[in-house]
């Protein structure tokens, strides 16, 4: 069929038109770097897609979306827009606006951006982020987590208070997993088993029940126990936390005691350990560790050091086992090598454990046991409890009404300036300056 001339200029005119004004702005769409399945435009529209896997790219207008099947991958655009990924594993992208993303079914990723969003994760394990401004974020069955690690700003996130601060407040509600910020965030759990990774930043765990799993990743991390209901052991070295359930550890140097009676295990690098209230018992196994008792008689055990230690509880220090800083402490427990241990002006037990080892008293009412080995004993000011072991001990009282306990060797006492009290157990050796 032959085309008019007429026609034939009509048609040649218009492709001059549509050459001259160039690609729609739609033309070439990407959702993160991937191109466009399905395209929307700058205004408001309803669009779907299909069973298969997409790219869905709605752009401006206040959209609905309906990905149905498949493992989507969905950027929303601007506007108020309502996404859902339906069936397979989704990643959907708000945009500025106030949008609703919804995973329902999979393993899905959904990241709110600005405004005020709602998040809903659906049936499986999904990773919800809300953006800045006050988001709502709920994560569904499965294991879910909310992440924070774009946020500019630290983050409080308290899993049983449902909230989040720092990057806007954010709601939350069935969220089992947390993802920190690069800053010094604090994060908080629930009685449920819960997983926390701080990220960078100087951050602090409270895990508050349940059997959880606490990451510090980079900086220096605590993991605190002070809101614990009970007593915990907590080993850095074996990574393990019981007390307050059981938990994990990785890449935490503070560990922060309960009001009770707590054991803490520090590791071979430089750790932190605060007993809290309590009578706690701290060891910081290898590095320069700082142990700080808190209230309460607390107690500083080397026992298990493959060193001899010098232990000076007056002045806070104590080496052999690394260089470690000592604060409210008040016991000390020795190596089973050749010890040196001296006690503080307050009430002080010391315990020379294994090996030929010295100890003084100094000020206050003390206690001081040599252990096995063959231990010389020298008591302080104060009224002092001396008591030696199974081998030839020689011991002091030195100033104050002491009394002093040979045990079964051959021992050397030495009542001091006051009238001691001197008791040879199996043994026998001198006894000087006692009243029996």
């Amino acid at each position: 069929m032959r085309i008019s001339t007429p026609l034939r200029s009509a048609v040649l005119g218009l492709l001059l038109v549509l050459s001259s004004l160039g690609a729609p702005a739609w033309a070439g769409a990407t959702c993160r770097g991937l191109a466009a399945t399905v395209t929307g435009t700058d205004n408001g529209e309803t669009l779907s897609g299909t069973a298969g896997d997409d790219v869905i790219v709605a752009r401006g207008g206040d959209d609905v979306i309906d990905a149905k099947g498949g493992h989507d991958l969905i950027c929303a655009g601007d506007g108020n827009d309502i996404v859902s990924g339906r069936a397979g594993s989704d990643r959907i992208f708000g945009g500025p606006g106030h949008d609703t993303l919804t995973g329902h079914a999979g393993e899905d990723i959904l990241v709110g951006n600005d405004g005020d969003d709602q998040l809903f994760g659906g049936d499986s394990g999904d990773t919800l982020t809300g953006g800045g401004d006050d988001d709502e974020i709920y994560g569904g069955e499965g294991t879910d987590f909310v992440r924070y690690a774009t946020s500019p700003s630290a983050v409080v996130v308290d899993l049983s208070a449902l909230t989040a601060t720092g990057e806007g407040t954010d709601f939350l509600s069935s969220i089992e997993g947390v993802f920190g910020s690069s800053k010094d965030d604090r994060l908080i759990g629930d009685q449920a088993n819960n997983f926390f990774v701080a990220g960078a930043g100087n951050d602090t765990v409270i895990g508050a029940g349940g059997d959880d799993s606490i990451n510090g990743e980079d900086g220096n991390d605590t993991a605190d126990y002070s809101t614990s209901p009970r007593a915990v052991t907590a080993d850095l070295a074996s990574k393990t936390a019981t007390g307050d359930g059981t938990d994990s550890f990785v890449s935490i140097e503070t560990v922060i005691g309960s009001q009770f009676a707590d054991i803490l295990r520090g590791s071979e690098a430089d750790d932190s350990l605060r007993g809290g209230t309590g009578n706690d018992r701290l060891s910081g196994r290898g590095g320069d560790d700082a142990l700080d008792g808190g209230t309460g008689t607390d107690t500083a055990d080397f026992s298990r050091s493959t060193a001899g230690v010098t232990v000076n509880l007056g002045n806070r220090t104590a080496s052999g086992e690394g260089a470690d800083t000592l604060l409210a402490i008040e016991n000390t427990i020795g190596s089973a090598r050749v010890d040196t241990l001296i006690g503080g002006g307050s009430v002080n037990t010391l315990r020379g454990n294994g090996g030929n080892d010295v100890l003084s008293g100094g000020g206050g009412t003390d206690t001081l046991e040599g252990g096995t080995g063959s231990d010389t004993l020298r008591g302080g000011d104060g009224g002092d409890v001396l008591r030696g072991g199974d081998h030839a001990d020689k011991i002091y009282g030195n100033a104050g009404r002491d009394t002093l306990r040979g045990g079964d060797g051959n021992d050397t006492l030495s009542g001091g300036s006051e009238s001691d009290l001197c008791r040879q157990d199996a043994g026998s050796g001198p006894k000087t300056s006692c009243e029996r």
